[in-house]
């Protein structure tokens, strides 16, 4: 097996489409393994954030027509929401982001009505509830799925506004005097950063679960690889499921197109991936120590016909030798001098 040096993209392919290369990543230093791990995140982060930021775009054009035309006057005052309207208002959208936003400032509203706005918004992607003294949210594009709770300060903090204090026109105005290009990249670099962190931090915890499965597999299957080789096989398991991740999520995004157990063969492939090249891995350190078996069979078989060659010669010599002493003895009985022997 011999260390490979090989680009990110040309490690990406070989990670996907041949398994048998995965014992040339197992002799890796695991610094080049988790260099290799944090591009492919890098550009997961890019790729999602991309897709996540155009969304962001249409929904904002559309939520500005929406506030202009559909939303009631509300103030926000104190930490407190108050409407003009006594009834709830809700703005639904399943076309452009699948939103649902519910604005309800009634001050004695039952804890079953809220319970029911919470299982509205949970069958969105992207979902508010607008309560008086709270918002409610829902939102499926990070990494976090739950429902979250926070104050209207808090929300007014995020808008820098000193007044603590907002309407509906001061909405309108900041939202007109908002340069789009410079939204677009600030929120791209926001999505980049926080899906950078957070998934790094996710996939990590996966190279440890890989790692483990893949050193007990080691043990059952009796192929002796050291600790660090084994994290390196587990991170590259890993490179088909984050690819298709890249692709699934822009296209869920874009298109509402969901796969119902798409988390679980994202887990089932990378497990595939672990173990099947640990077995190939196996296979051909079985077949090495075949052919040096036949080698050392084969040499043995040389080196005892060798010995038998040896011997035979031995005993030829040796029978030549007593035969020229009985030669020479029968010349001295007779008188004759004998031949002088080498």
């Amino acid at each position: 097996m011999d260390k490979i040096k090989l680009g990110f993209f040309r490690k990406l392919k070989l990670a996907v489409f041949n398994l048998e290369k995965y014992s040339q990543f197992a002799l890796e230093k695991t610094s080049e393994s988790l260099k290799y791990l944090l591009k492919l995140t890098l550009l997961f982060s890019l790729i999602i954030s991309l897709a996540i930021t155009y969304k962001t775009a249409e929904f904002i054009n559309d939520s500005k027509q929406r506030i202009e035309n559909e939303l009631p006057d509300f103030q926000i005052s104190n930490n407190t929401l108050t409407t003009a309207s006594t009834e709830p208002t809700v703005l639904e959208n399943s076309e452009l982001i699948d939103y649902s936003i519910i604005i309800d400032s009634n001050e004695n509203i039952e804890d079953s009505k809220i319970e029911e706005y919470k299982k509205k918004i949970e069958l969105y992607n992207f979902g508010v509830v607008f309560l008086k003294n709270e918002i409610i949210v829902k939102n499926s594009m990070t990494m976090n799925n739950n429902l979250e709770t926070y104050s209207y300060d808090d929300a007014l903090k995020l808008l820098n506004d000193e007044d603590n204090s907002i309407n509906k026109q001061d909405l309108l105005n900041r939202i007109n005097t908002i340069e789009p290009s410079v939204l677009y990249i600030s929120l791209f670099l926001t999505f980049v950063i926080y899906m950078f962190t957070s998934y790094f931090i996710a996939i990590l915890f996966e190279t440890l679960l890989l790692f483990i499965m893949g050193y007990f597999t080691c043990r059952l299957v009796n192929l002796k690889l050291k600790n660090n080789q084994v994290y390196n096989i587990a991170i590259y398991s890993l490179t088909l499921p984050i690819l298709l991740n890249v692709i699934y999520i822009p296209v869920r995004m874009i298109t509402n197109f969901n796969i119902e157990y798409f988390q679980i063969m994202y887990t089932t492939i990378s497990v595939i991936y672990l173990v099947t090249s640990i077995l190939m891995m196996k296979t051909e350190m079985t077949k090495q120590q075949e052919e040096v078996q036949k080698i050392q069979e084969i040499q043995k078989q040389i080196h005892e016909e060798t010995e038998v060659e040896t011997k035979e010669e031995e005993k030829e010599e040796k029978q030549k030798d007593n035969e020229d002493k009985k030669e020479n003895k029968k010349l001295g009985d007779k008188g004759e001098s004998p031949e002088p022997t080498n």
